[in-house]
């Protein structure tokens, strides 16, 4: 059976950045969008399901069927991570810079997700806090505030300030990990969850949003002790 909400969800992910590329005659590295992000993609959604598998179930591994269900889950982080290391491996084998290029493809990525979070009601239903105002997704009695639409501002956001700005690529691709990863973080605290500890999702975005905001601050402050140095 096709899960109506999140094919609708996918193709509108895929839709939009492409749109706004081709729209602005934009390329990667000379190549179109489709072309750069599809390999990615694949990847990315893969091991996502892999790693979701591998810690929840790994005997589903053995069932195709059972292993190629999206709906079934997918870590978010993993996925993101073998992404990235696809769009590294594939500049290196161009002779490009991988930093270049992955900072090149941010900016998409982060459009991507944030259609994502917004695609909420065709999916599953937007959840977050009790409201008047916002949406009551199926089974609930109440309506909620959409969090997933406010993740998907903050996240639009941080495409467009990536986009225009004139940061090095390395500062581009931080600045677009630690909003998704903070905007994640700080959405679940408001997200209903079975249990009473974090969820795994929610602990890697924390992790993730935290050991990336060290490696900034203790990078920032390195390049300030050269620039002292220098100037004595």
């Amino acid at each position: 059976m096709i899960d109506t909400g999140l094919l609708i969800s996918l193709i509108v992910l895929v839709a939009v950045p492409v749109i706004w590329a081709r729209a602005s005659d934009l390329r990667i590295d000379g190549e179109r969008l489709t072309d750069a992000a599809i390999g990615p993609l694949i990847a990315g959604l893969l091991s996502a399901r892999v790693a979701t598998l591998l810690m929840d179930d790994p005997e589903a591994l053995r069932s195709f069927k059972d292993a190629s269900v999206i709906r079934g889950g997918v870590d978010f982080w993993p996925g993101v991570l073998a992404a990235m290391a696809v769009v590294a491996w594939t500049a290196r084998r161009a002779g490009q810079g991988p930093w270049q290029r992955l900072a090149a493809l941010a900016p998409f990525a982060l459009v991507a997700y944030a259609v994502f979070e917004a695609t909420c009601i065709f999916r599953e239903g937007c959840y977050g806090p009790r409201s008047p105002v916002g949406f009551q997704p199926a089974g609930i009695q109440s309506t909620m505030f959409p969090v997933g639409w406010m993740v998907a501002a903050v996240v639009l956001a941080a495409a467009i300030l990536v986009h225009r700005s004139t940061w090095g690529p390395r500062t581009k691709l931080w600045a677009a990990v630690m909003a998704v990863s903070w905007s994640r973080a700080l959405a679940s605290f408001w997200l209903p969850k079975i249990g009473e500890g974090l969820t795994r999702a929610h602990q890697w975005s924390l992790a993730v949003a935290i050991l990336g905001s060290i490696v900034g601050i203790g990078a920032y402050a390195g390049r300030l002790g050269r620039k002292d140095q220098d100037s004595n």
